[in-house]
């Protein structure tokens, strides 16, 4: 292989490297997701879900936990309404301009839809992963 081509094989390596950690950033700003602290540790901050005019604020949020973590989410709202889990048939009611935080279970394994009604709109999901 001579030094050209070497050089044209280099420069295509680092643009695919480049353009791969712009999607995964992007990706990661769009759909963040949060884990909860495994059983016996303590969190530092609890993950927030913030609804402005009826929408997640930054996008749908993903939650990620084992069975049987602690799962809290503080959620801060300027519309009322009330949040839906689906699958564990779970309702939270919402409060215009109060913030409050929410337990969510992991006692059952799954991705659980969560919403905000009226409306349906996606909020995000509920995974919970065996332990």
């Amino acid at each position: 292989m001579n030094r050209r081509s070497l050089f044209y094989l280099v420069m295509a390596s680092a643009t695919l490297a480049i353009a791969f950690l712009y999607t995964q950033t992007r990706l990661a700003n769009r759909l963040p997701a949060v884990s909860a602290p495994s059983t016996g540790e303590t969190a530092q901050a609890l993950p927030s879900l913030v609804i402005r005019d009826g929408k997640p604020v930054g996008g749908p949020l993903t939650l990620r936990a084992n069975k049987g973590d602690s799962l809290k989410v503080l959620v801060q709202s300027n519309t009322t309404g009330e949040i839906h889990v689906h699958g564990l048939e779970l309702t939270f009611p919402v409060q215009a301009g109060q913030s409050s935080a929410i337990e969510l279970p992991t006692t059952q394994t799954g991705a659980f839809e969560i919403e905000l009604h009226p409306g349906d709109v996606p909020l995000g999901a509920l995974e919970v992963h065996p332990n």
